[in-house]
C-alpha cells in the first residue's frame, strides 16, 4: 500500500541483488473502490490457488477474502515477531504443494495462525512419534532386526525418532538458504558490479529524451 519511492528503498534492503523478491508491486498496482485501497488479485494474472495475500486491513483484501491472512499492523515494537511467526505455516503449504489454499485459510480463519498451526503441527509429530514406536515396538517382538539377529536382544532399538517429511524439507531449506547466503557474500562485489550496470541500463530507458540530448549535444560539440 505504500508508495514506490517510499517501499523501494526498503525491498533493496531486504533483496539488494533480487534473488528473491521477484515481482514488485505498490500502491500504483491497487485500485480504489468508495475511496480504499483494494489489492485486486486478478491484476496478478496467475492461479490464484497459489496466491496467499498477507494485509493488516481487511477492505485492502476485500476482493479475494479466501486468499487474505489479516495479520497485525507492526507498530515499531521491539522484539515483535508477527510475521516471522507465519513462517512455519506458509512453509508448510509450499512442503506439501497445496494444490488450493483457499480451504486451508478457510478453515483457520478468525484464528490466530501462529498458533493454531503450531498447535496442529504438534499433534502431527506426537503422531509421528507413536506410530514410530508401534512400529519399534512391534519390530523387536517378532520382527527381523540386525540388532536381534546378533545379540537376541528383544528391547526395542534406541535410534533416535526419525525426523518427520515436513522436518526433513524444512531442514533441506535452511540449509539451502544458508548456501545461498554464503554464496552471495563470496561475490558480493561481482554482484554489486552486475546490479550497477543494470541500474544504468535502467536509467538509460526511463530516460532516452534526456541521454537523446546528452548525445546530441556531445555530437554537435564533436563537430564543431
Amino acid at each position: 500500500t505504500q508508495i514506490q519511492q517510499t517501499a523501494m528503498p526498503i525491498i533493496e534492503k531486504l533483496d539488494p541483488y533480487n534473488f528473491f523478491i521477484t515481482y514488485k508491486l505498490f500502491r500504483e498496482a491497487t485500485r480504489s473502490v468508495n475511496g480504499k485501497i483494494v489489492k485486486d488479485l486478478l491484476y496478478l494474472n496467475c492461479d490464484l490457488s497459489k496466491v496467499i495475500l498477507l494485509d493488516t486491513h481487511p477492505e485492502h483484501v476485500s476482493s479475494h477474502p479466501d486468499n487474505a491472512i489479516i495479520v497485525p499492523k507492526w507498530t515499531g515494537t521491539p522484539g515483535d515477531k508477527g510475521l516471522i511467526a507465519m513462517i512455519p505455516f506458509l512453509e508448510s503449504t509450499t512442503i506439501y504443494k497445496t494444490p488450493d489454499v483457499q480451504p486451508i485459510l478457510q478453515a483457520y480463519a478468525g484464528k490466530d495462525i501462529p498458533i493454531k498451526y503450531t498447535e496442529k503441527e504438534a499433534e502431527a509429530k506426537q503422531k509421528h512419534i507413536e506410530e514410530w514406536k508401534s512400529k519399534a515396538h512391534g519390530l523387536s517382538k517378532g520382527g527381523f532386526t540386525p540388532n536381534g539377529m546378533f545379540s537376541g536382544a528383544s528391547e526395542p532399538s534406541h535410534s533416535p525418532i526419525p525426523l518427520t517429511y515436513l522436518e526433513q524439507k524444512r531442514l533441506e531449506a535452511q540449509q539451502q538458504y544458508k548456501e545461498e547466503q554464503a554464496y552471495i557474500v563470496t561475490h558480493k562485489d561481482e554482484f554489486g558490479w552486475l546490479l550497477e550496470k543494470d541500474r544504468w541500463a535502467m536509467v538509460r530507458e526511463m530516460s532516452g529524451s534526456l541521454w537523446g540530448v546528452l548525445d546530441a549535444m556531445a555530437g554537435k560539440k564533436a563537430e564543431a
